[in-house]
């Protein structure tokens, strides 16, 4: 039920067309996007996919896509970029995050952009609207690891205002890290 009402009131966080072949929306995710994200992720680059999940995974296991479109939209939100076409919608861009600690509202993001896509402003538009949600969401930090080769993704986390370090618990990723406190009390 939750799910259902959230995706009611949020149908379009942002409705902004950007000049690329088709109109591109960014919105919540939904159960009939399945196909559509399993699509998604099998279409991105090896590379892109390691950044992604820091492993190499030619797809989703099916437990984890039916999950993935399922969010409840509060611990759990993801937004899609998906590509509007006359034959329907294609999904080219993925955000996330997961409340890992409830107690502190601390939360986990990611994000992947298809590669054909990447450059253009996608990522930004996508971390924008996750970061709204949490806020709106009561998420005190949000927080992902990056890898050191994955320059954009440590370039936007930096625009974002985003700490970076190396992670205590894994070395060989960047941890990044942001306090959204500041950010709750100007909403």
């Amino acid at each position: 039920m939750l799910l259902d009402l959230y995706s009611t009131l949020l149908t379009r966080i942002e409705d902004r067309s950007v000049d690329y072949v088709a109109p591109i929306v960014i919105r919540p995710i939904r159960a009939d996007d399945e196909e559509k994200l399993g699509a998604f992720f099998r279409g991105l680059s090896e590379r892109s996919r390691h950044c992604r999940f820091h492993a190499v995974m030619n797809e989703l296991p099916a437990d984890v896509l039916a999950r993935f479109v399922r969010p409840d939209g509060y611990d759990q939100v993801a937004l899609v970029a998906v590509m509007r076409r006359p034959g329907g919608e294609r999904v080219i861009g993925e955000s996330r995050y997961v409340v890992i600690d409830n107690q502190a509202r601390k939360a986990e993001f990611a994000i992947a952009v298809a590669d054909v896509a990447q450059g253009l402003g996608l990522g930004k538009r996508l971390l924008r609207g996750l970061m709204r949600r949490a806020v709106e969401n009561q998420v005190a930090v949000l927080f992902g690891d990056v890898l050191p080769e994955n320059q954009p993704m440590l370039a936007l986390a930096r625009e974002f205002g985003f700490k970076q370090r190396r992670d205590p618990h894994e070395p060989r990723l960047f941890l990044v890290e942001k306090s959204l406190e500041a950010a709750r009390l100007a909403v």
